[in-house]
């Protein structure tokens, strides 16, 4: 296989959630361990970041879900599919174009995401601005430690300098973000 083609099976196998050893990752693409890390160190270049685990029993995951991209439906073979099928068909297209709207979601927050999980990886600062929930907009220095989903909706739990205390920060409210050079 290519290289491109690993580097997109090795995503496939850890987005399934579980941690895998180097050794469990290199039987699985029939590779050497030292094409792993290269592996790995290309999906990083990306904006994949593949954490890990040090030791005896540590291994390679991803903590976050990962969407690898499909191709979808277009405009007119959505309206063929309407017009040719039964009430069952319908709420099947609604699905469909349900993933679409959330596959743009998902595109929107992927650059937020990304940089917040570098920052968490490398415990650098963030500035953020963000539109609090009364609609003021507010720029803040944050220490980013967690991202989580809640109810289909994507947070970062950060210490928050201004506040001097933990915030959690809904990450579509986020406009604009840097990461900084400085350490936490």
């Amino acid at each position: 296989m290519s290289k491109i083609s690993n580097c997109f099976k090795l995503l496939e196998i850890l987005s399934s959630g579980r941690k895998y050893s180097t050794k469990e990752l290199s039987d699985l693409l029939e590779v050497n361990s030292r094409m792993i890390r290269y592996y790995i160190e290309e999906l990083e270049k990306s904006g994949i970041y593949v954490s890990s685990i040090l030791g005896k029993y540590g291994g390679y995951y991803l903590d976050y879900d990962y969407v690898l991209p499909t191709r979808g439906l277009s405009k007119e073979e959505i309206s063929i599919l309407e017009e040719n099928t039964n009430e069952e068909g319908l709420r099947i297209i609604d699905k469909l174009k349900s993933m679409n709207e959330n596959k743009v979601i998902i595109k929107e927050l992927e650059e937020i995401y990304n940089k917040l999980s570098l920052g968490i990886k490398n415990s650098l600062k963030v500035k953020i601005i963000y539109t609090s929930s009364k609609g003021s907009v507010r720029s803040r220095i944050i220490h980013p430690e967690a991202l989580y989903n809640n109810n289909n909706t994507w947070y970062v739990s950060a210490y928050c300098e201004y506040k001097q205390a933990i915030r959690r920060f809904r990450l579509k409210s986020i406009s604009s973000i840097v990461l900084l050079e400085e350490k936490f």
